[in-house]
């Protein structure tokens, strides 16, 4: 990865010479402290104007923008690379050196933080395949709502077999925010629909912010086809305050069965002979 971070850094460098020509004339020299500090960024966003296919004009448009939060133009850092590579060469390796430390340490909690999505999204693929039965539905990790706005989220869920008694499913949602001035009542519901056409459900109003829980156990003789879920109501109502859900969660528990231990009345009493006769 540091070859191609590298590239990325030297590209940079190429671009901007080659976008304004080098321009030498009207610039502030940037400090080295501040060029250490402002290449990683420059360097990240040359790569995804890269990845985007953006135009010479575009990319300078975008590194005048990133270098103006800055206090600085494309001319003062331009020609501040070429003064310190043309003056301070120990200087303009150090530049160099820090920004491709800066964006290998990034790196890797970025990489955790891409490999962490994709593993939510290859669980919600296998959950909409029927392939697993125990999952959060929130690909986002956390969804927001703003003031006022009316929350509904829903899922349902049908298995690639049907689950028998002696399974309990469990419904969980966790929710932030509420419970402030404005807010109004949540209403959570899980329904169950079996293979007899029949359904059983449960329905609890959340007040609070935490975790809440339903769950159903499914009734002796019973077969559950299909699993609905849903939130639903209105984030707070006052201003500045919002609404988080972190966690959407469907999960089943196959209860274990163990053999009935045999009472003293169903052990085997012994034979009983009547001796009399031989008497």
């Amino acid at each position: 990865m540091r070859p191609k971070l590298l590239a990325y850094l030297s590209l940079l460098f190429l671009v901007i010479c080659v976008g304004i020509g080098c321009r030498s004339q009207g610039w502030k020299r940037v400090d080295v402290r501040t060029m250490q500090s402002i290449m990683g960024e420059m360097a990240m966003a040359e790569a995804s104007f890269s990845e985007q296919g953006l135009s010479d004009s575009l990319r300078i448009i975008g590194y005048e923008a990133l270098l103006a939060r800055h206090g600085l133009t494309l001319q003062d850092w331009d020609s501040s690379l070429v003064w310190y590579s043309t003056h301070e060469l120990e200087n303009y390796t150090k530049i160099y050196e820090y920004a491709l430390n800066d964006l290998t340490s990034r790196q890797a909690p970025l990489k955790r933080k891409v490999d962490s999505l994709d593993s939510v999204q290859n669980r919600l693929w296998r959950w909409r395949a029927g392939d697993i039965d125990s999952v959060n539905l929130l690909p986002d990790s956390v969804s927001y709502y703003p003031a006022g706005r009316y929350v509904e989220r829903t899922f349902a869920y049908t298995p690639n077999q049907s689950y028998e008694a002696n399974t309990r499913v469990t419904f969980a949602v966790r929710v932030l925010g509420l419970g402030v001035k404005g807010s109004k009542p949540l209403v959570l519901r899980l329904q169950l629909y079996l293979a007899d056409s029949t359904h059983i459900s449960e329905q609890m109003t959340l007040q609070h912010s935490g975790l809440h829980l339903i769950t159903l156990e499914l009734p002796s003789g019973k077969r559950m086809r299909t699993a609905y879920g849903s939130l639903r109501g209105f984030a707070p109502s006052l201003k500045g305050h919002f609404l988080a859900v972190d966690s959407f969660s469907f999960a089943r528990t196959t209860l274990a069965i163990s053999e009935p231990t045999p009472s003293m009345e169903e052990q085997e009493e012994p034979l009983i002979t009547d001796d009399t006769d031989d008497l």
